[in-house]
């Protein structure tokens, strides 16, 4: 495992570009687009949110968008005493059309994992970045 893991460092490293592979599209059919203005926010809670920004914009995590739409951020406080920085999306989320697939049973999921040597992480610390 280790050997794996040295060999292809470069796919496990934090960072890097985003994939090419994956694009997300939400449906709202025909529905004229919202924007929701800013929450009013402190002074120090403006310059956690202009630090939080400048890093993930630095890694690559989020780019500059020129959207019709657009959603108030939200500072959440951590039981650290950090940030987290989440954006409110419940008007986006009204005007979404829901996909129509049922999502697979957890059961079965964990039953077809069963003997697979690999599974995926997910990022707990930084909630996916």
């Amino acid at each position: 495992m280790n050997y794996l893991l040295e060999k292809f460092d470069c796919i496990f490293k934090p960072g890097g570009d985003p994939t090419p592979y994956a694009e997300h599209h939400i449906n709202t059919e025909t529905h004229p687009s919202v924007s929701v203005p800013s929450y009013r926010m402190t002074p120090m809670k403006k310059e956690l949110l202009s630090k939080q920004i400048e890093d993930l914009l630095e890694k690559v995590v989020i780019e500059e968008c020129e959207s019709a739409y657009g959603a108030p951020v939200v500072l959440i406080p951590k039981p650290d005493g950090k940030t987290r920085l989440c954006i409110d999306c419940r008007k986006l989320n009204e005007i979404t059309v829901p996909d129509s697939y049922p999502l697979p049973r957890m059961d079965d999921l964990l039953r077809s994992a069963k003997h697979r040597t690999f599974r995926p992480t997910i990022d707990l610390k930084s909630g996916y970045h």
